[in-house]
């Protein structure tokens, strides 16, 4: 019986640290995503001021080569933005963004923070369990 229980205990620790490093890379994973969005999010006013400053071929050529691109009034050549002509957004026409493309990096940030904290207690669980287990 001792051996039995000896090889229940080394393949369950052999789980739980598997367990563990799959949880910790996908916590390093949705950190990189929640740095991503928010990156997106705040750059979205990073480049409407930035643009201010720009004349309109310029804007036209950064916001296609980063994949910011929206449709704009394009009788503006002399450099002069206002928020209303410079819209923001990501990579895909207007037509299919959603009306609220901030609040919806918004939610998808909460969503993703909420998995992280999820993720972080997971990981203290699955780190107790190794260690009242004996590692």
């Amino acid at each position: 019986m001792q051996d039995r229980t000896a090889v229940a205990r080394v393949r369950r620790r052999e789980r739980a640290r598997e367990t563990l490093e799959l949880e910790r890379a996908r916590a390093d994973e949705l950190r990189a995503e929640l740095e991503e969005l928010r990156s997106e999010l705040d750059g979205q006013q990073v480049d409407l001021e930035t643009f201010k400053g720009m004349d309109a071929d310029d804007v036209e050529l950064v916001r296609e080569a980063m994949g910011t691109l929206r449709d704009y009034d394009d009788g503006n050549l002399d450099g002069e933005w206002s928020d209303d002509e410079i819209e923001l957004g990501g990579d895909e026409d207007a037509d299919s963004e959603p009306d609220d493309y901030e609040g919806t990096l918004a939610a998808e940030i909460e969503r993703l923070e909420l998995e992280l904290a999820s993720s972080g207690r997971t990981q203290l669980a699955l780190q107790r369990y190794l260690d009242v287990l004996g590692t």
